[in-house]
């Protein structure tokens, strides 16, 4: 028969291997604690205001903790997954609450992305300050969607949500991951949809899933119509993934979730973002504008992707500073960063960092200099859907295709132009926002541009380190298959900061998409949601004196 307490709480259990081995990794660095035990009471069924039962988790200490905030995570991923989190905070006096989303775990309802989830977490939060062992204060965290959790209870934040930590997650999907910049986050919505499929089978069916995933994932983003994809990769339908290509951006539809809230409604946050995360671009901008409306808020990044192992102990150690004083927490430099390509932490005043916007140049036969091009020249190339450039790296959700990737495939093709600099005389830290401005005419009034800066090392090979997108509309072009005037198109590139050696060449590569990563524009009016033709287009990029040219932020800090 388990223990239990005055308070009806089991003693907890052993983790499971994987949670054994996870608690080891987060407890790397942090001092011993001293503890009498850590309780838990599962599947405790908390009535939302519609009366749907969401399953949920309290973790607490041994002995009566009442000084201490408690911290919530609700997710749509499995309690058990947060065991590890659960007991380390648990261990240090805080009772700790994990909820599952509505339609998961044994959770009532369905699951319905983003537009129950500001309701549920204040009914959440409502009952947490009916229990007898709330403490007052209330402190959340957690990742990805776990994210979004959090940011939806900032529609109105309750007074007894004192602080965040908000890790690799954006106060918008819908701008940030699915309709980004006028296209669609197919690869994105595809390897979701896979996870959520499969996380309830036992872990032997979910690897043997997601190992099938990785080459179903591109099967079903290669399909036409894209409404097949989700079927084709997992084998069944989802009707959110319906409603999301359904609904463009600019579609009312998406206004309840959209959770780019007023700023004074948001609570002191750390904010941990991944330079290679698909929602990294996103989680800066947030940062940027909670800070110049004042708020408190510290940004922590590095070089991970979205499943970085390296993500989790950063964010435990930031939540533990904030647990313990929240205004100490935030009285340390604002930002921290990782470089890509460095083994420091580097603490900034502010971000971006002080430093100098190098401009570079597009010159005829590749080369990328600091003087512009004194005539007015041009390169070209077709961009065919039938065909669509591919990825490569980057800002992904998929763990197979996510990160820092060797340009060749790309580079090789017609479809991609490259512009290479000389190599650099010193060390440079690359830091702050990569933006680009192409000078583009096209044989479609509707085109991508997909803009990458990489690293080019000693050995000539070729590395990414930023990227951007944009769909550019010609909303004055005639017809399709005369080319268009020359437009400039502002492409800007995300938040970055990358550690590049002395010897080595910055590049940039110009092309018309980055599959399926960015669904491939089919090339007619709207070419997220009409895959009745695919049609090719020619593509010119403009140089000279006022044509195509590119930003480089290098910081004057130290590396």
């Amino acid at each position: 028969m388990a223990l239990t307490d005055e308070r009806g709480l089991q003693t907890a259990g052993r983790l499971s291997l994987g949670q054994r081995l996870r608690y080891r990794q987060l407890c790397q660095g942090l001092p011993r604690v001293r503890t009498g035990g850590v309780l838990v009471e599962r599947d405790v069924p908390v009535r939302m205001s519609d009366g749907t039962m969401l399953l949920t988790d309290h973790w607490a200490p041994a002995g009566q903790h009442l000084d201490k905030p408690v911290l919530l995570t609700r997710t749509p991923y499995g309690r058990d997954g947060f065991g590890a989190e659960a007991r380390l905070f648990a261990e240090r006096g805080h009772h700790v609450v994990v909820q599952s989303c509505r339609g998961h775990f044994g959770s009532g309802g369905s699951f319905d992305p983003f537009f129950t989830e500001a309701d549920d977490g204040l009914d959440c939060v409502a009952w947490l300050e009916e229990q007898p062992w709330f403490t007052g204060r209330i402190h959340t965290y957690g990742f990805s969607y776990v994210g979004l959790t959090q940011w939806a209870l900032t529609r109105d934040t309750p007074a007894s949500v004192e602080a965040m930590v908000i890790g690799i997650s954006a106060r918008s999907f819908l701008r940030s991951i699915i309709h980004h910049r006028g296209g669609f986050g197919m690869e994105t919505a595809v390897v979701w949809n896979l996870l959520l499929d499969s996380m309830e089978d036992t872990l032997l069916r979910q690897a043997g899933r997601q190992l099938r995933g990785r080459r179903g994932v591109p099967r079903g983003a290669d399909e036409i119509p894209p409404t097949r994809a989700v079927e084709t990769a997992t084998g069944s339908d989802s009707p959110f993934f319906q409603d999301w290509l359904a609904h463009g951006g600019e579609d009312p539809w998406w206004q309840p979730v959209d959770f780019a809230s007023d700023p004074a409604t948001v609570p002191p946050l750390v904010l941990v973002a991944g330079w290679y995360d698909l929602f990294g671009h996103s989680q800066v901008e947030d940062f940027i504008a909670l800070a110049a409306a004042g708020r408190p808020v510290r940004l922590v990044a590095g070089p991970w992707t979205h499943i970085s192992q390296g993500i989790s102990p950063v964010a435990v150690q930031e939540s533990l500073r904030q647990l313990a004083e929240v205004e100490a927490a935030h009285a340390a430099p604002p930002v921290r960063i990782k470089p890509i390509g460095s083994s420091r932490w580097l603490t900034l005043p502010t971000w971006p960092p002080a430093g100098r916007a190098h401009t570079y140049h597009l010159h005829p036969g590749g080369a990328l200099r600091d003087d512009a091009p004194a005539d007015a020249s041009h390169a070209g190339y077709r961009y065919d859907p039938a065909d669509p450039t591919p990825m490569v790296g980057g800002r992904s959700l998929n763990p197979w295709s996510a990160g820092r990737k060797r340009q060749r495939e790309r580079e090789r093709r017609a479809d991609v132009l490259c512009w290479t600099s000389e190599p650099l005389a010193g060390d440079t830290l690359v830091a702050g926002e990569v933006v680009a401005d192409v000078v583009l005419s096209s044989s479609n009034p509707t085109v991508d541009l997909f803009v990458r800066l990489c690293e080019v090392d000693g050995r000539g090979r070729s590395w990414n380190i930023a990227d951007g997108y944009a769909r550019a509309v010609d909303d004055g072009a005639a017809e399709r298959g005369v080319m268009g005037s020359p437009r400039h198109h502002e492409v800007r590139l995300g938040a970055t900061a990358a550690l590049v050696r002395r010897g080595h060449r910055l590049r940039l590569q110009v092309s018309s998409g980055a599959h399926p990563l960015h669904l491939r524009n089919s090339g007619n009016a709207d070419g997220v949601r009409d895959f009745s033709r695919l049609v090719p287009s020619d593509q010119t990029v403009h140089l000279g004196p006022s044509g195509t040219s590119v930003v480089v932020p290098m910081a004057d800090h130290p590396v």
